[in-house]
């Protein structure tokens, strides 16, 4: 009896030792712990425990409310012994948003539910063609022109997308009517431009025309009176980049007319744009015809390489972000004029001199997404 009486009475001294360690630490205002140093309760304090500010180490699971000086809203936390730091618990409610930095697995099968109850902020508009029904058909929906003079479309619709407007510079005539959608997943252009010297093809996605007065008024994607925000995204492949002369991708005035297709000499645009058959990747913005103004992206595009590009057009402001990365920009600002409206394209020209060119633009999805 006399040992488990000395026993008891030195684990209170040990408690009791703790808590005075921790209650004279400014920053932990509450720190239950049990005789062996465990958590035994939820703590409470300005900044999470460590050996420092405590003496004691954070344990495997413990939970602690820390009220740091500027934040309006407790953040709730549990220690990690697995990853060795503190994770926010997501809570309802308050200002202070929680960053969740690992995998989030919603469910388990396809009968779960996901709840939102906040505002969505983009309507997304998506493509993956995956299953496209698609008919080819110039914009009157007369049989495709496959020449300089044919504004056409691919009518998909079962897409969210609904039409893709094309136009190409083919000085001959195409052989055959397209097929972009002979392989599940992509969308290949292959077909949309001849092997002839420096042709070229532009996309407009949603729209009956590249060239927007041409046909039925398509979606404007954007529109600077309405529109808080609105991006494009693409994700592409280019197979040889020494067979592309230029390219382009992003946001245009609806009324921009380009045929035979090139990005240069546009009204207003915000771009993504290969100016080289070395694959340097730049960003480009031009207001009314004042010029363009030009970024280094910083990237190299390779062969076979595949590429996020997305472009948001904002109400005095756009910005580029590269594989879900922002694109410093110091001169390619834009500031769109009122009333401006713009729609999405990608366009690409062959290199000159080169009788049989073959770039392989590749399309593995494309996203538009409009601000509500």
């Amino acid at each position: 009896m006399k040992k488990s009486r000395m026993f008891t009475l030195a684990a209170f001294v040990v408690s009791l030792s703790a808590a005075s360690t921790i209650l004279t630490q400014t920053v932990i205002m509450q720190r239950p712990l049990s005789n062996l140093g465990l958590s035994a309760g939820v703590g409470y304090g300005t900044a999470e425990p460590t050996i420092a500010n405590s003496g004691n180490p954070p344990t495997d699971g413990e939970l602690f409310v820390t009220r740091a000086a500027g934040v309006s809203d407790p953040l709730f936390r549990m220690y990690s012994a697995l990853t060795g730091g503190w994770q926010t618990a997501l809570m309802t409610g308050g200002t202070d948003t929680p960053t969740i930095s690992t995998d989030i697995v919603i469910g388990n099968n396809d009968v779960d539910d996901i709840t939102l109850n906040g505002p969505v902020t983009f309507n997304v508009f998506r493509e993956d063609f995956d299953f496209v029904a698609a008919k080819y058909l110039e914009f009157d929906y007369t049989a495709s022109v496959l020449t300089d003079a044919g504004h056409n479309i691919i009518l998909m619709p079962t897409s969210q997308l609904g039409v893709i407007g094309w136009i190409t510079e083919s000085t001959d005539g195409l052989s055959a009517q397209p097929e972009v959608f002979a392989t599940r997943g992509s969308l290949d252009t292959t077909s949309l431009v001849d092997d002839i010297d420096n042709d070229a093809l532009e996309l407009c996605f949603g729209c009956f025309s590249p060239v927007n007065t041409i046909g039925l008024q398509s979606s404007v994607w954007f529109d600077e009176d309405d529109n808080e925000s609105a991006y494009c995204e693409v994700s592409m492949s280019i197979a040889d980049i020494s067979e592309i002369d230029s390219l382009w991708f992003g946001w245009s005035l609806q009324e921009d007319a380009a045929n035979p297709p090139a990005f240069a000499g546009l009204n207003t645009t915000a771009f993504f744009v290969l100016s080289d058959n070395a694959g340097d990747l730049d960003i480009h913005t031009e207001l009314n015809g004042g010029g363009s103004l030009n970024d280094d992206a910083t990237e190299v595009w390779a062969d076979a390489e595949t590429h996020v590009l997305r472009v948001t057009a904002l109400a005095d402001s756009v910005t580029f972000t590269l594989n879900g990365t922002a694109v410093t920009q110091t001169n390619a600002v834009l500031n769109f004029d009122a009333t401006d409206r713009a729609v999405c394209r990608l366009g690409f020209t062959n290199v000159t001199g080169d009788a049989t060119p073959e770039a392989g633009v590749v399309l593995q999805y494309v996203e538009i997404g409009v601000s509500q």
